[in-house]
């Protein structure tokens, strides 16, 4: 990171066409009030002295700007002068002027590392942790260090390692992480990109070596989010412009709309799935089971075998994205083949099976319509016979049509439902369980069904429902432990948690013991 002077900060500005000068020339914008930035937030809380501070977002009120002038903070960039004291830059597109600055303000003489960006309605977080996996074990054969990852569930730069609070970050800690990890030697970073981060610039002055389109379907449309598909999907095809290769799922749909946006953006497309005229595609699977998939992959001519340690079409799907990129960038068939055999992601078709094996429950985050129907679909598959009873629940505030979504694969699939809360947020948990009802009795589904508050005993009962040896079915929260409840992050032992606690008390009721073959699947740490 190299210190610059305010002053130069601001002719970036005026260079990219962002500055307004109301007046004012770039020269005497600085006047008088010329100093080293040392720092550089759009948080109030985390100002010092020497910060330049951004003024962003719709719910932005003035006193956070008085709070971060009060802490330290020399100048603002904002679209408004609220003449609260300090130097105000005035620009025409703070996001885009928050991502131009973080770029110079993150900077680093080190190699950046190879950046893919994996974007889609659902899989971008197993897709990504493949990729990861196997990415590290080819690193470790290299003796160097293990890929960076920013995604929905952990963020790791080589330096940071956290939860994650946004799939994708907002631009200055997204250039934080790019510079800790080129500092730190991480040969590559592997980001998850929202559709909220490529429409509100969060990836701006970002390059992608590759990017990963693995599918499209409605979701996130909600006055806070997107206000309808168009602006979604339009959102979502922005990626092409920042990338030369784009690998592409040809089981798509609006395939064809894909490929013309990433051609008019002069990427280079190449396609992956079941199709034999896909770059990479699966040309047999031999087992798709409880315990993983066996399948075999055609990739420029050569067949290769590979074995899954997760099941279902879906994660198969998931794991051909990650085979299509790894391979372009030089990775071994063999160290793809041993990193696929033993990965796993938290919260993504974690299994819990009853020490006689008659019962099941799977933890899954699936959490919109297009992850439940390829999930329940899989569930149906793989237990034929066997009484599926699905528990699940809608955020509150956002994303409004998942109600109607999640419910038609539920009503489809499912035995049994069973609706509760998922971070209601500042509605009613009852209110929203009381909406999926709505859309369940408008689309005529025969599926018996209730509403059982709070999640812990949604669990609970479930397990009474299928306790003559069916399969419970965990939906939206994966490895969470909060539920985000009037503001705040309330803790929450998690799915799995109170999964296993129940898996125990069938064991205890069957076998007269709590011991069995029960684990949480292995949790990949970085």
């Amino acid at each position: 990171m190299k210190i610059c002077n305010l002053s130069e900060y601001i002719k970036m500005l005026n260079e990219k066409g962002l500055l307004v000068h109301d007046g004012a020339t770039c020269s005497e914008y600085a006047q008088g009030g010329d100093f080293p930035v040392i720092g550089l937030s759009y948080d109030s809380r985390t100002v010092s002295d020497g910060t330049l501070f951004i003024c962003k977002g719709a719910a932005f009120r003035r006193e956070y700007l008085e709070k971060a002038l009060s802490c330290g903070a020399r100048a603002y960039i904002s679209e408004t002068d609220y003449h609260a004291g300090g130097k105000c830059i005035l620009v025409t597109d703070v996001r885009a002027a928050m991502a131009c600055v973080s770029k110079r303000f993150y900077n680093t003489d080190k190699p950046l590392p190879l950046i893919v960006g994996i974007t889609g309605t659902k899989g971008k977080t197993t897709a990504s942790f493949m990729l990861k996996r196997i990415f590290d074990v080819y690193n470790a054969s290299q003796c160097r260090p293990k890929s960076a990852i920013i995604s929905s569930l952990i963020t790791y730069d080589g330096q940071e390692l956290f939860s994650s609070s946004l799939t994708t970050p907002e631009s200055p800690d997204l250039r934080r992480h790019i510079m800790n990890a080129a500092e730190s030697g991480c040969p590559q970073l592997i980001l998850e990109v929202s559709s909220q981060a490529l429409k509100y610039g969060r990836t701006d002055g970002t390059d992608f070596d590759a990017v990963c389109f693995l599918n499209i379907g409605e979701d996130h449309i909600s006055k806070a989010e997107h206000r309808d598909f168009e602006d979604y999907f339009s959102a979502k095809l922005s990626i092409f412009s920042k990338t030369d290769t784009a690998f592409i799922f040809s089981g798509c749909s609006y395939l064809d709309r894909i490929s013309d946006k990433a051609s008019a953006c002069d990427c280079a497309a190449k396609f992956f799935g079941f199709m034999t005229d896909d770059d990479v595609f699966c040309s047999d699977i031999s087992e798709l089971g409880a315990t993983g998939t066996q399948f075999t992959v055609n990739s420029k001519g050569e067949n290769q075998s590979y074995s899954l340690s997760m099941s279902g079409k879906h994660n198969l799907e998931n794991a051909l994205a990650a085979i299509a990129v790894a391979e372009h960038f030089g990775v071994p068939a063999e160290v793809i083949r041993e990193a696929l055999s033993c990965v796993s992601v938290p919260g993504r078709d974690t299994k819990f099976i009853s020490s006689d094996g008659k019962l099941t429950a799977i933890v899954d985050y699936a959490h919109n319509e297009l992850s439940m129907t390829a999930l329940l679909e899989s569930t149906r598959s793989i237990y034929p016979g066997k009484r599926i009873v699905t528990v699940f629940g809608c955020p509150g505030g956002k994303a409004v049509n998942r109600r109607e979504g999640m419910a038609r694969p539920a009503s489809r699939y499912s035995d049994y439902i069973i609706l509760t809360e998922d971070d209601p947020g500042y509605e009613q948990a009852c209110e929203i369980c009381a909406s999926i009802s709505e859309c369940l009795k408008r689309m005529g589904s025969l599926v018996p069904y209730e509403t059982v508050l709070p999640r812990q005993q949604a669990i609970k009962r479930a397990f009474e429902l299928a306790s003559d040896g069916g399969v419970v079915l965990l939906c939206g929260k994966g490895a969470e432990t909060v539920q985000k409840i009037n503001g705040r992050d309330v803790p929450y032992n998690g799915d799995g948690y109170y999964v296993m606690e129940e898996i125990q008390k069938y064991d205890a009721r069957t076998l007269h013991s709590s011991s069995g073959q029960n684990a949480e699947a292995e949790i990949i740490y970085v």
